[in-house]
């Protein structure tokens, strides 16, 4: 569902009001709010079993929950691994922001350090979970830039046209209850320019984006970032969630047959006692019953097809991890994988975390210029934004002995600072480059082939700069 601006927006109050009310509606029922719905349930393992219920009809035809068969729920925690994984993957290691003014790297700095890191950890697993998420940014009452996670369950954004080219508007909405548990439903109506707030339908006051010494200003932008999963605004559980459910229903199936199997059918022929409670006492304690000289005694056992189920469990299991893009880290699948091997066991997760991170980039950038526009107004100019080389750290197993050979390789071929971030030993290349400085150390290095060095697996990070060295297979 695609709202514009133009759809919304009224220079008359009453109807500005009608039409946000008409949107809100709309998108309460919408399909999105279903789908946010499951993506968080899932992510805390609460899937479709647990309401699964077994029935059974009366004489009369008359439907009835069943207690008395078993009805065991058991759910499997594939869906939160698989997004752990790609938010550790991506965003395990801070991303790095670096601009070649220094006043510029020192204001980031403060900024975007452990808070931002946390952030947008949250922000990524927010968003493979729900499609987006949005991260609002405010002036806080000690006059300091801020940011904070707005959920998208609370947002409507609104567009300069149906193709989305630009976010000209947000619609904001969320309910508020008191101590007496009266609940107030807010509304925010937000522009490029400024925010109308209102109160239960009536409308309060409209305001600047921020006030410095009783002054309003604008940020020129929407003050709220929205961080996509991916371009279509889907979940992560839109690929799996059938997988998912299939592989609880058969491995809870598989539980309760093993539980009802214990209780055999017994077929009675020519018994020569008085009801059922009488035979099932005298095979309890005597371990014999009476039968006239036709009866007889048979007993039905539920037969189970392991084999196939465990065949088809292999199968889900295998197809969850395949088609929700992760990695399988059992040990028949690892095992003790070269480099190039695990390198391609990590492609479908490389792959996914590729499109994430190509729209986090774009959130990025918003968040940048909003930042910048602060940063103008308390120092008389902004900063370009395109001047912050945004670089993002994937934690990822590799050859160490390999990457030092291609690094010294590649000497004179690149610059200092790209062969550092490259060199597995380094995670901060600013930091390094001072050390060096320090220690009068040229970033050069022997060939390692003149040194000792272990032929070892070992989990590091790389700088995504655009192209990896060569790897010698």
């Amino acid at each position: 569902m695609i709202f514009t601006l133009n759809d919304i927006y009224s220079d008359n109050i009453d109807t500005l009001k009608e039409n946000i009310k008409t949107a809100i509606d709309m998108d309460k029922s919408d399909e999105r709010q279903a789908n946010i719905i499951n993506g968080v349930n899932y992510y805390s393992n609460k899937t479709d079993i647990l309401n699964s219920e077994k029935y059974f009809f009366d004489s009369e035809g008359n439907k009835h929950k069943d207690t008395t068969r078993a009805n065991n729920k058991i759910t499997h925690s594939f869906y939160p691994l698989l997004v752990k994984q790609k938010v550790g993957y991506l965003l395990g290691k801070p991303i790095n922001f670096a601009s070649d003014n220094v006043d510029v790297n020192i204001y980031l700095k403060s900024i975007l350090g452990a808070k931002w890191n946390s952030t947008a950890q949250e922000l990524l697993k927010n968003a493979s979970n729900k499609g987006d998420e949005w991260l609002y940014c405010y002036i806080d009452r000690e006059g300091n830039f801020n940011y904070i996670i707005c959920p998208t369950e609370q947002i409507i954004p609104l567009y300069d046209n149906a193709f989305k080219t630009n976010l000209d508007g947000i619609i904001r909405y969320y309910t508020v209850q008191d101590l007496k548990r009266n609940e107030s439903t807010y509304i925010e109506f937000w522009t490029n320019e400024k925010v109308m707030y209102f109160k239960d339908g009536d409308f309060i006051n409209e305001v600047a984006h921020f006030t410095v010494n009783g002054k309003g200003y604008s940020f020129g932008a929407l003050p709220f970032v929205q961080f996509k999963n991916n371009e279509e605004i889907t979940t992560d559980l839109s690929l799996i969630k059938d997988l998912i459910d299939a592989y609880d229903k058969l491995v809870s199936g598989l539980a309760n047959d093993i539980d009802e199997i214990q209780d055999a059918i017994y077929v009675l022929r020519g018994y020569q006692g008085t009801d059922l409670t009488e035979f099932n006492n005298n095979l309890r304690y005597f371990k014999a019953i009476k039968v006239d000289d036709e009866g007889g005694l048979d007993k039905i056992e539920i037969h189970i097809p392991i084999e196939a189920k465990n065949s088809h469990v292999k199968r889900l299991e295998d197809d969850i991890y395949r088609l929700g893009m992760g990695v399988d880290v059992s040990a028949e699948k690892l095992g003790n994988s070269s480099g190039v091997a695990l390198k391609f066991i990590y492609s479908l997760l490389d792959l996914k975390a590729d499109m994430a991170e190509a729209q986090f980039k774009k959130g990025i950038k918003h968040f940048l210029k909003l930042i910048s526009k602060w940063y103008g107004v308390i120092n008389g100019a902004e900063f370009e934004r395109d001047s912050v080389k945004v670089t993002f750290n994937r934690s990822f197993i590799i050859n160490t002995k390999e990457q030092i050979v291609n690094v010294s390789n590649s000497v004179g071929l690149v610059s200092a600072e790209t062969l550092l971030s490259n060199h597995p030993f380094v995670t901060d290349v600013d930091f390094e480059l001072e050390r060096m400085a320090k220690e009068n150390i040229t970033p050069l290095w022997k060939t390692p082939a003149e040194n000792d060095i272990d032929d070892t697996m070992t989990s590091g990070g790389y700088e995504n700069t655009g192209e990896e060295p060569a790897q010698n297979e």
